[in-house]
């Protein structure tokens, strides 16, 4: 049945993508979180809907590229603060890093370049975001994407966490979340999407009511992954959530309402494990990602410029050769480095993966975007959607920061996504009150008009 429901509606989605790019733009967002074909059977789990979407997306914009370039204004060009220009140009900048580590790469180079390729995939959507989104509506449209995709599925898990009280343990919900610390960690970062949608539908009580419950249903959904990593994440979310929100009580109770639901399906079982976070030291299983972090570290040491490229540290070759050199970091007590293990933190993923210089260009990008979207949720003279929409997306990429530091998640396609979404929203901040260069000109220019007088 999903099979007919897909194959009938493609005909329609490929036609108005064609004729709105925006729409082709949530499409590729929406496919690339959670794969259709996962949901269908027979002929229609066989297509490659992400590619199909993707060029669908670039054929409509280069179709209505005439009016796209007149949409801009002349004196409105993208670049209207060094913040957002030095975000474009970290995230290129560490792509073209990355692409260099890939071709010097020392594990299995067909697996690296097929990560290389994945990352190219993404930086194509980040571009285009950029280039296509211009508008309320867009932006609008780009946040229904990421409910309708993760975050409904986060749904249907997070019920069946309520219905069971919490026997049930939400499942990975696609290929890209494919364990539950990755799969809690894809909820988090859409649940702010979920909150823009909630300030944007605010005065219409039934759309309101479905995302609060949906909203409710990723939080369990998030406690049934016993992701300890999820649950720290969800605390910071709670806190920043509150911090940030302009009606306090509100918010207050709505984080009250879901801890009382939290404390409704959680039992015996679910407390122990995420006391364990306080005995960190003590648990095995963080000690060994201790061991990944060093040999790393190790990596990164070896060749500081470059690393390994991607993933290759998990290449039993490089592995071998790291835990020779192991016993030079014994600073911290840990056990001896057994079978090959993943880095299990973005930060350490990224050090072993492209040396210190490409942790140097991934940090800069994420606090030029945590940066960027401060300044863009603090502007008065933008419309009250505007403030919501970059304030909720500050969140997602603070959670990600802190719950990523123990995952394996650097190159997630959502943090690029932010990334692109954060710079397309600079594009829409009036130029002559945000730009250094157009206060600058008035200033000269005043003074000239003094020494003439």
């Amino acid at each position: 049945m999903r099979d007919l429901l897909l194959l009938a509606a493609l005909p329609f989605l490929i036609y108005v993508a064609l004729k709105r790019p925006f729409i082709g733009i949530a499409l590729w967002f929406w496919s690339s979180m959670v794969q259709p074909n996962l949901w269908a059977y027979g002929f229609a789990a066989s297509i490659r809907w992400n590619l199909l979407f993707a060029a669908i997306s670039i054929i409509g914009f280069f179709l209505h590229s005439s009016k796209n370039s007149q949409a801009t204004p002349p004196d409105n060009p993208i670049w209207q603060s060094y913040q957002a220009k030095a975000l474009y140009a970290l995230v290129l900048v560490f792509f073209a890093h990355t692409t260099l580590t890939t071709v010097m790469t020392v594990g299995g180079s067909q697996y690296v370049w097929q990560e290389w390729s994945n990352l190219m995939k993404i930086m194509l959507l980040f571009a285009f975001i950029i280039m296509i989104c211009k508008k309320k509506l867009h932006f609008i449209t780009l946040a229904w994407a990421a409910v309708l995709s993760v975050s409904y599925k986060g749904m249907l898990e997070g019920l069946k966490v309520a219905i069971t009280a919490g026997g049930y343990k939400t499942r990975p919900i696609s290929t890209t979340f494919i364990d539950n610390n990755l799969t809690a960690l894809g909820l988090l970062l859409s649940i702010p999407f979920i909150l823009i949608l909630i300030d944007e539908y605010k005065n219409n009580f039934k759309i309101k009511l479905g995302l609060q419950g949906m909203l409710l249903a990723n939080v369990l959904g998030v406690v049934g992954t016993h992701s300890r990593g999820g649950f720290i994440g969800l605390i910071v979310l709670g806190y920043y959530y509150i911090k940030t929100s302009q009606r306090k009580f509100m918010s207050i109770l709505l984080v009250l309402v879901a801890t009382i639901a939290i404390s409704l399906v959680t039992g015996d079982e679910w407390a122990q494990r995420m006391n364990t976070v306080k005995t960190a030291d003590a648990d095995s299983s963080f000690m060994y990602r201790v061991v990944s972090w060093k040999m790393s570290v190790l990596m990164a040491m070896e060749r500081p410029l470059f690393g390994a490229g991607f993933d290759a540290i998990i290449w039993p070759p490089v592995w071998e050769n790291l835990k020779l050199s192991f016993d030079s970091l014994d600073f911290i007590e840990t056990p001896k480095p057994g079978p090959v293990l993943v880095a299990h933190s973005i930060y350490f993923q990224v050090i072993g993966d492209h040396g210190f210089l490409g942790i140097i260009l991934y940090l800069s990008m994420m606090l030029a975007c945590f940066l960027k979207l401060r300044s863009l949720s603090k502007r008065l003279d933008m419309p009250n959607w505007y403030l919501g929409y970059a304030n909720r997306l500050r969140m997602s990429v603070v959670v990600f920061g802190i719950s990523g530091a123990a995952l394996s998640a650097a190159y997630f396609e959502i943090i690029f996504i932010i990334c692109g979404i954060t710079v397309a929203l600079s594009k829409l901040v009036p130029y002559n009150q945000n730009s250094t260069l157009a206060t600058q000109t008035h200033d000269d220019s005043k003074q000239g008009h003094r020494q003439s007088t």
